[in-house]
């Protein structure tokens, strides 16, 4: 059965509210990111990577880089159709453009994350990485490189930036797509 690697790296979508602290820190681990995932019907197997559990914040270009590397490691993989990388907004950005220059493959790599903690009434983690998987499973998905998804919208990264510190639809750009089902809405061809 083909398989979508699932790497998870912190971040506000693997964060819980400690009201004592007034903080909001990682604290899921990958599994317990998973089981937020409203199941659907993707295809594909999940195999789950739990690579880091930081504050994107925080993570230093060694890890980066680093990340890009496990990513590219997962898709050589025959089985492996594409990769998620759960991954916190302060720098998703950055890491994305990074995985465009070092990664490669025709294989959809898809990040997201989460402007609302994990426990959160309405947090956006659990749909968000839903439509992230949908797109890495689907063969829509296949040879539009490195993407972000937020909100609905799927960004190529090289084109993607956060323009708001806590508005859902924080990532913006000119080439999105829409999800529930994959639908490309614009596809910029020079690569």
């Amino acid at each position: 059965m083909p398989k979508i690697a699932l790497i998870t790296t912190g971040g506000t979508i693997a964060s819980l509210r400690d009201e004592q602290r007034d903080e909001t820190a990682a604290a899921l681990g990958a599994e317990q990111i998973q089981a937020l995932v409203p199941q659907r019907a993707l295809g594909a197997a999940i195999m789950i990577d739990a690579f880091m559990n930081v504050n994107s914040c925080a993570m230093s270009l060694q890890q980066l880089f680093g990340l890009s590397q496990r990513i590219k490691h997962h898709l050589a993989d025959p089985d492996c159709i594409g990769a998620v990388v759960a991954h916190g907004t302060d720098t998703m950005e950055e890491s994305a453009h990074l995985a465009v220059l070092l990664v490669g493959s025709a294989k959809p790599v898809v990040f997201t994350g989460a402007q609302r903690s994990a426990d959160a009434k309405d947090a956006d983690g659990p749909r968000n990485l839903a439509d992230a998987l949908t797109l890495a499973a689907s063969p829509l998905g296949r040879g539009l490189g490195v993407m972000v998804m937020f909100d609905g919208q799927f960004h190529a990264a090289r084109d993607v930036t956060k323009f708001h510190t806590s508005r859902l639809d924080t990532f913006m750009s000119l080439e999105r797509i829409a999800s529930d089902q994959v639908h490309l809405i614009g596809r910029n061809t020079q690569h």
